[in-house]
């Protein structure tokens, strides 16, 4: 027992997946990053891509962090010529074979009301809520924004051009 619960924590660690050693991978997660901060900065956002290879759809409905007050899920759209950044109530559908990109420029998890500062390299703990996986705790490593990929969206939740 004790080492699949620890199988099951590396598998998170790494990215892989919700499921143990062996067995069918219905939600994989790719390493997450958070955009790094410096003294006095409020907020900062992070990213991860979320793969549903499950038999089902599934939802992303919430995220939280002990380094925030507040966190949500955000994303980004252009609105009459204005970028604007909005709260996704209800979360955000993961049809079965489907890939839901959060990225700069897009759908994020956003971070406020932060109590540390988030320097690069640094580790920090996300949990992400699923309606049916439950929750998922990743370790996130703060990035330079020059390190952090931008533009990259999903096919449902395109920015408009």
């Amino acid at each position: 027992m004790t080492f699949l619960k620890y199988s099951l924590v590396g598998c998170v660690l790494l990215g892989a997946s919700l499921t143990g050693v062996g067995a069918a991978e219905p939600i994989v997660l790719s390493p997450m990053t958070i955009r790094a901060t410096a003294a006095g900065m409020p907020s900062s956002a992070a990213y991860v891509t979320i793969t549903n290879n499950g038999d089902a759809d599934d939802r992303l409905i919430a995220a939280k962090s002990a380094i925030a007050r507040k966190v949500e899920i955000h994303t980004m759209e252009m609105l009459d010529g204005v970028m604007k950044m909005r709260l996704i109530e209800g979360g955000v559908p993961i049809s079965t074979g489907e890939k839901l990109v959060l990225a700069p420029g897009g759908l994020h998890v956003m971070l406020m009301g932060l109590n540390t500062i988030l320097a690069a390299g640094s580790q920090h703990n996300i949990t992400l809520v699923f309606e049916k996986a439950g929750e998922v705790t990743l370790s996130a490593t703060a990035k330079l924004p020059s390190e952090i990929s931008s533009g990259m969206m999903t096919q449902n939740h395109e920015m408009a051009q």
